[in-house]
């Protein structure tokens, strides 16, 4: 089994959900700028970016893909 790469645990692979997540809010930032909208940002991107390594940890048969997903989602959740 080849190592898992951040890339590849991270990032989503359907082209579209990309565009689902990021244009709307993109786009009210653009048109009704707003610190509410300013917080939504990043947390939107960390449920995004979460979901992939998350689906990983809980249910991938490959014990080293779990592995990897958890580390993974402990290094985003870890305080800086």
């Amino acid at each position: 089994m080849p190592p898992l790469s951040w890339r590849e645990l991270v990032l989503p692979k359907e082209h579209g959900s990309w565009a689902f997540a990021f244009e709307p809010i993109a786009l009210g930032l653009l048109i009704a700028p707003s610190a509410a909208g300013g917080w939504l940002a990043p947390a939107l991107a960390s449920a995004f970016f979460a979901r992939r390594p998350l689906r990983t940890a809980l249910g991938d048969a490959r014990p080293a893909y779990r592995a990897a997903a958890r580390r993974a989602l402990l290094a985003a959740a870890w305080p800086r």
